[in-house]
This record gives C-alpha cells, structure tokens and sequence, in this order.
C-alpha cells in the first residue's frame, strides 16, 4: 500500500534519509522554502519505502528496500502514471534520482520504465571554516550586490531574467524568496555577469546555486562573488553548502578556492519522462 505522507511531518521521516545533503533538503521543506512531495510504501513486516520528490531540483529520492515484485509493481505505477503526468505539466520531466540502498537502485529499470537512465557521480561540499574570508582580491570594475527584494526589482539590470528565472525554479515562490532567501551578483556597469542565490533555505543551513556568463567565466569572478555569499551566510549563522558534478572542473575549482571541503560523493541516475 502507497501513501503520501503531509509534508507537515516530513521531519519524522529522517531517520529513513540518514545523508548530509539530505537533512538539508528535509529541513528546507518542512520550513517550506522547497517544493516537495512524498510518498510511503508499507511492505509485510512493516518494511518502508519512502519516496521523496524534490521540486527545487528535480530530484527522486529513493529509501529502504522494495524486496516484493508486488511493491515494486506498485510503486511503478504511481510513478509512471501520477507522477509523471503532474512531471510534465510543471515542465518537470528531466529529473534526477538518488537512492539509499542497493535493492532500490538495482529496481530503477523497473520503477522508471520507459524512461532511458544515465549514471552521474555528485559531488557535495560544506563550509566549515569559523572566519569570513578576504575580498580584497576582487576585480576592477565589478561591483557586488545582494540579491533581495529591491535587487530582484531592477528591470534595468541586463540579465536579470537569469536570477528571477533561477530563484522561479528553485523556489515555491518569489516572494518566499524574498522571505527567507537571498544571494549575490557581480555587476559590470548595469550589467549581471555572475549570480549567486540561496537554495534549499532553513533556519542554520542553506545550499548554493552560483551561474557565470560563459564571457566572464575563469576570470575569478565566479570566487568572489562566492565570497561574498559566503561571508554573509557566516555573519547569520548560516552553514552553506555546494554540491556540482563530478565532471564540473571550473565548479570544483571554485567551491575548494572559497574554501569548501567534500563530504561525500554520491551515484546520481539522470533520465527524462516521454509523453
């Protein structure tokens, strides 16, 4: 039997996603800055499969054991049908899925038929350092500003449909943003070249979502305004985090520049729903 589980007790199934990133991602969702769904699967012997839709990123986390074909059946269904339609009307269909145990990674072909998957290596950094960092290395030119209300207003700012777009997609709403959230931008004259935005927001913790302009990319302008993020989540108590691809050279560059250490590395599967 299949249930979805409010999101008002999502904290209550921690225990059954024991994984740094993750307690970050629950916490986001029950403060309600991430869009979430969340589904329990109850097996004889009151074994759990629970599965956790994360809206921010588009992620499917998968817990426990599907061990009965039945379950597994099951949990396919809703997957491939529910799920799936409400996938592709919220332009959700490239998603992403993260399991916690070998008997579910090893039922993937099965829960997600017809949805061709690929494998990925992530990677996820935290910020552990007490001090905040120097800027005095910034470039000529650029300035830095925060990403707030007033900011996120600025229509004469060239690209700034990249920061709305991002905070839109990542955010159950921009004005929740604009709550809870925060980030900052590199600016060359009126123009954003690199922005850097809070993701996955609770009360101690926050993610990060960092994007360059290929013209200004490996100029260091991607490390300072990191800085700049950083250095405000440290004077809020704030512990940031970072998470890239395995392949991402320029994003691993950055995240251990500004300081970050990795915490673990994780097998991601990618794969699209087809109409």
């Amino acid at each position: 039997m299949i249930d979805e589980i409010p999101l008002k007790k999502i904290r209550e199934c921690a225990q059954y996603f024991p994984d740094p990133q993750l307690e970050m991602i629950l916490d986001s969702i029950a403060e309600g800055n991430t869009r979430a769904a969340l589904w329990r699967s109850i097996q004889p012997q009151n074994d759990i499969t629970l599965l956790l839709w994360d809206k921010g990123n588009n992620v499917f986390y998968l817990s426990g054991d599907l061990i009965l074909e039945e379950a597994i059946k099951e949990m396919a269904a809703l997957i491939m049908t529910h799920i799936k339609d409400i996938a592709i009307q919220e332009d959700l269909s490239h998603f992403n899925i993260h399991t916690l145990s070998p008997p579910l990674e090893k039922a993937l072909p099965q829960l997600f038929q017809d949805a061709e998957l690929y494998k990925m290596n992530k990677f996820f950094y935290g910020f552990q350092q007490p001090n905040l960092l120097s800027t005095s290395a910034e470039l000529a030119n650029l300035q830095y500003k925060l990403i707030d209300t007033d900011f996120l207003a600025q229509d004469h700012y060239q690209n700034i449909q990249y920061v709305q777009s991002e905070i839109d997609w990542m955010w159950p709403s921009r004005k929740k943003f604009c709550e809870n959230g925060f980030g900052y931008a590199a600016l060359l004259g009126e123009s954003i070249v690199c922005w850097c935005t809070a993701e996955y927001v609770s009360t101690k913790k926050c993610g990060i979502g960092i994007e360059t302009l290929q013209t200004y990319q490996n100029q260091g302008i991607a490390t300072a305004t990191a800085v700049h993020f950083v250095n405000y989540c440290l004077s809020h108590n704030i512990i940031p985090y970072w998470e890239c691809d395995s392949q991402n050279i320029g994003s691993i560059r950055v995240a251990e520049k500004v300081g970050f250490a990795r915490i673990q590395k994780a097998i991601v599967w990618g794969g699209e729903f087809i109409l």
